[in-house]
């Protein structure tokens, strides 16, 4: 399945920047998120939702797509959403600037 790979992808590239993997959800009919992933250096703890497409162009980012993540992530995680473009390697993230903000303490 195409949109496994890539979520596996990018499992692989969180684990790569020093992350580790605590759950794999995606493989649940009822799930939060897509992966749970912890860094324990940062003490970060970030619920994924990972959007993968066919397109090559791009794809729409709803209000509920963020609404979402945030109430998945719960007060102890920073929920993020992950997506790749069809035929492209480079991963990407968005975040909500004030989660962006813990990041960085």
């Amino acid at each position: 399945m195409y949109w496994k790979g890539k979520e596996d992808g990018i499992e692989q590239a969180f684990i790569d920047i020093g992350f580790d993997l605590v759950e794999d959800m995606s493989r649940r009919k009822k799930h939060k998120a897509d992966k749970v992933m912890y860094n324990s250096t940062c003490d970060i703890t970030i619920a994924i939702d990972h959007k993968s497409t066919k397109n090559k162009e791009g794809f729409r980012i709803t209000k509920e797509m963020l609404d979402k993540v945030k109430l998945e992530a719960g007060k102890d995680a920073i929920g993020v959403i992950t997506f790749t473009l069809y035929e492209m390697q480079r991963k990407y993230v968005i975040i909500e600037i004030n989660d962006f903000g813990l990041l960085t303490r």
